[in-house]
């Protein structure tokens, strides 16, 4: 969206200096705000024609053109919501633009502000990690030696008395 960033300022380089300042030829960039007004009020104007159509069904002087109306009234809509969906496309690229952008500087500060202490309590909470990771390892590793080897944690099927074995 480098259509709200950019700026046509006249190439004063080769002008003849007559002592006066030079009137910019330009207009200030848009502001995000300005261009979320233009889209509500694009969306406002939109409603504003749904609902005079929707009046002029009301007052029941065009019987004749009733489906036409109707029509007219669903085309506008779809005008509203596939405009919408194209402004929406940009206006996320230029949201995900400039957040990535904020989010590297507040990291920045943020980092500048931290407390060159604080690795050595990281350190500490991540051994602390570490050493409760090896604890529920060492009793799971407990609990298979525990087992019995040849049954591996299941019950062995019992056969009712007098069942004899196939032979194979």
């Amino acid at each position: 969206m480098n259509r709200a960033n950019s700026l046509s300022l006249p190439d004063t380089s080769d002008a003849p200096d007559t002592g006066e300042l030079p009137v910019p030829n330009w207009t200030p960039p848009l502001t995000k705000l300005r261009v979320y007004e233009a889209v509500y009020n694009l969306n406002r104007t939109f409603e504003a024609a749904i609902v005079a159509v929707d009046r002029l069904e009301r007052l029941e002087f065009f019987e004749n053109e009733k489906d036409w109306l109707a029509i007219l009234k669903t085309r506008v809509d779809y005008l509203r919501a596939t405009t919408n969906s194209l402004l929406v496309e940009d206006l996320q690229e230029y949201e995900q633009a400039e957040a990535a952008r904020l989010k590297g500087i507040t990291h920045a500060w943020d980092k500048a502000r931290d407390d060159p202490d604080d690795v050595f309590f990281a350190a500490r909470d991540r051994r602390e990690e570490i050493k409760e990771q090896m604890k529920e390892l060492q009793e799971a590793l407990n609990r298979d030696q525990q087992r019995p080897s040849g049954s591996k944690g299941r019950s062995a099927k019992r056969r009712p008395k007098g069942h004899k074995k196939r032979p194979a």
